[in-house]
């Protein structure tokens, strides 16, 4: 974070308007006669207790203003000072807004405000979700940068096999911002899970678009209280739901994962629009989270899980005899010698049994590891190098 950023506590200085971007010692005072017309203050001022309200508008202001500071690296930080809190300030870069109220907190105390956080709708976050929806909110996420835009397309767009599913993915904007929060979350490594989850959601929009006959609409379009059945339709769709039985589900695991991206996107759309100051999809999208969060489990989540629980207790498990596993190991243990051998011998010039001893030598790390085999995919030679002796 850059040197040039300073911090100041909200309590005592001046604050920014969201409307006109003056600073004001009394700004309750200023919007009352500056900005009366404007739609949220007009609520506020016919509140018998406005303060509530009006706070709500200064914290917005303040946030608008630390996402300009953020965005150019110069600048006044306002942030908030818990009550009773004795720590210094710190850098910039410690410092996240409450998703709720927009208040910048310390990292590391943005859990305990959102307890007691005036402004918050739902029940309190865990620290790590709080704070996910938290650097969304920061200019500096992957939504808004350039940099991070052209990772996805290196990383991601650039190797997405090449059908009209990717076309759709590549075109649509939230898709787009959606993938690029995700691989800032799991990493180039794993740009082939950023590449499926954002298919996924280009085949749910393939279908919404068919059902609504709207060829060219985009999923922010959706993101919308008022088509919200229609999504939930569409998902039953791409999932295989039959009405008939409750169990019976095609892919299970396919509709919890669009429930946790359909959310994501919704929190995408709300982000860009704090951002913009559009009021009217702000609330747009608080009113679809709050009815995703309402109805989704009963309509989608519950029943896929219920599947899933199913089919894992009807299916049938087949250990291995330890006699077929003492006769891999010691097939495993004399390929492995063999090609040790053969390849001292000859000389490293052998590609094929080069390639041969590493998938020789991996099964049987996975065989001894006795665990996923995901974890010996991940193993680095220098943790090899540095293993325990």
């Amino acid at each position: 974070m850059s040197s040039k950023i300073t911090i100041k506590d909200s309590a005592s200085k001046t604050h920014v308007c969201m409307f006109c971007g003056e600073q004001q010692l009394k700004l309750s005072r200023y919007l009352r006669r500056k900005h009366k017309d404007e739609a949220i203050v007009a609520e506020a001022m016919a509140l018998k207790d406005g303060s509530k309200a009006f706070e709500r508008i200064r914290l917005r202001g303040d946030y608008h203003h630390n996402c300009n500071v953020l965005a150019l690296g110069e600048g006044e930080l306002i942030v908030v000072r818990n009550s009773g809190s004795k720590q210094p300030f710190g850098d910039a870069s410690s410092f996240l807004p409450c998703p709720d109220c927009l208040g910048f907190f310390k990292g590391d105390e943005l859990w305990r405000h959102n307890k007691r956080c005036q402004h918050k709708t739902t029940e309190p976050k865990k620290w790590e979700k709080l704070q996910l929806e938290a650097r969304l909110l920061l200019p500096t996420d992957s939504t808004s940068t350039a940099e991070v835009d052209k990772e996805l397309f290196s990383n991601v767009l650039a190797v997405m096999k090449n059908d009209s599913i990717s076309s759709l993915a590549r075109h649509d904007e939230i898709i787009l911002r959606f993938g690029a929060a995700i691989l800032e979350k799991v990493g180039k490594k794993n740009s082939n899970y950023v590449s499926q989850r954002m298919r996924q959601l280009a085949r749910l929009l393939t279908i919404l678009r068919a059902r609504s006959q709207e060829k060219e609409a985009g999923l922010e379009s959706f993101i919308d209280t008022a088509k919200f059945d229609d999504l939930v339709e569409a998902v039953k769709e791409l999932c295989r739901f039959n009405e008939e039985s409750r169990l019976d589900i095609g892919i299970p695991s396919l509709a919890l994962k669009l429930g946790h991206s359909i959310k994501r996107c919704a929190q995408v759309v709300k982000c860009s629009a704090l951002r913009s100051k559009d009021e009217n999809v702000i609330k747009r999208a608080k009113r679809f989270i709050d009815l995703f969060e309402s109805e989704w489990t009963s309509k989608i989540s519950s029943r896929s899980l219920a599947s899933l629980g199913s089919k894992k207790q009807n299916k049938v498990d087949y250990l291995s005899l330890a006699e077929d596993l003492t006769r891999l190991k010691n097939h495993l243990d004399s390929k492995m010698e063999s090609l040790s051998s053969a390849l001292v011998a000859e000389g490293p010039v052998n590609v094929e049994q080069w390639s041969n001893l590493a998938k020789s030598t991996l099964s049987r790390i996975i065989l001894f590891n006795k665990r996923r085999s995901g974890e010996t995919a991940t193993l680095e030679i220098n943790q090899f190098i540095n293993r325990p002796d």
